[in-house]
């Protein structure tokens, strides 16, 4: 894409500033160039932009699950000290 675009901008610097003309081949080929470089830019541009998306989803669920493994670790923790507390009773009345 760097090339093509490379080339398209020297060609019309060239063209500009030597004043020389052109056969009308040579314009058509380098206008071609510059529409398939905007065309590959814009696609380029699309693709990003549903990356940036995806890439917020995956951090916005990544937060989510952080969130659900932080509580399920407490109710763990939670369910440890009573089977303790509860084992404990046990052995003392048992």
């Amino acid at each position: 894409m760097k090339i093509r675009a490379l080339t398209a901008g020297l060609l019309c610097v060239a063209i500009l500033t030597t004043g020389a003309c052109v056969t009308r081949s040579t314009y058509d080929s380098a206008v071609a160039d510059l529409e398939a470089v905007k065309a590959e830019l814009d696609s380029t541009r699309a693709q990003s932009q549903a990356l940036t998306e995806h890439v917020n989803e995956l951090q916005q669920r990544k937060i989510d699950l952080a969130r659900q493994m932080e509580a399920v670790s407490s109710e763990l923790q939670r369910a440890t000290q009573q089977m303790k507390a509860e084992h404990a009773r046990l052995r003392k009345h048992g």
